[in-house]
Formats: structure tokens, C-alpha cells, sequence
């Protein structure tokens, strides 16, 4: 990751990453975060009345998504960089087989 923001390496589950979390609106994570490297706004289905905008942030390896349906909120957040991590570990590299026996130690057995 080529610039580090402690606040946000923690991944929580079900609630998103250290202060940014799930639900917030597009401003709040841009107060958090700046402006994005790209956007981009896309539809699922050929209705487009299900638009979807993606924010990329190439340098935190990060991408957020945020749905029309749900008032513009942070809804997804995909990450590609080890520097984050969950319950003392980083998910990205691990094969399913890894990441599963690695969840468990750690008493999440529901996958």
C-alpha cells in the first residue's frame, strides 16, 4: 500500500474498516479519505434505475461502492493490500483452504 491511514486498516466485520464504515455518505468518506483517483457509475440490469458509483483509490488499494437504492451510502469496500487486516491477520493471498482455517482459529466457523 503506497500511502498508509491507520484509521482505515482494520477490517470490522460487518461494519467496514477501522473509521470508515458502512452507511456512510459519499462526503463523509470523502472528508476521510480526499477525492477519489476515478469514479465511475454503472447500472447491474438494463432498467438503470439500480446505479451503482465506484470510488477507486489506487493509493490505499482500495475501491468503495455506493448504491442509488440505499441514499448514495457506503455499501461495499474491496481491498487488494495486505496492510489491512482482520483479527491479526491479512486475508489477501490466502488461498480459500487458508483463509478458512485461518477464520476458524479465530472461532468463525459459519462460512
Amino acid at each position: 500500500m503506497k500511502k498508509s491511514n491507520s484509521n482505515i486498516n482494520l477490517i470490522e466485520e460487518g461494519q467496514g474498516l477501522g473509521i470508515l464504515k458502512f452507511g456512510l455518505e459519499r462526503n463523509a468518506v470523502e472528508l476521510i479519505l480526499g477525492v477519489p483517483a476515478e469514479k465511475e457509475k454503472y447500472s447491474y440490469s438494463k432498467d438503470e434505475e439500480d446505479l451503482t458509483e465506484s470510488w477507486h483509490y489506487d493509493n490505499l488499494d482500495l475501491s468503495l461502492g455506493f448504491d442509488e437504492e440505499d441514499d448514495w451510502r457506503l455499501v461495499t469496500i474491496a481491498i487488494t493490500s495486505t496492510e489491512y487486516n482482520f483479527k491479526g491477520f491479512s486475508p489477501i493471498g490466502l488461498t480459500k483452504d487458508e483463509l478458512k482455517n485461518k477464520l476458524q482459529t479465530k472461532g468463525i466457523y459459519d462460512l
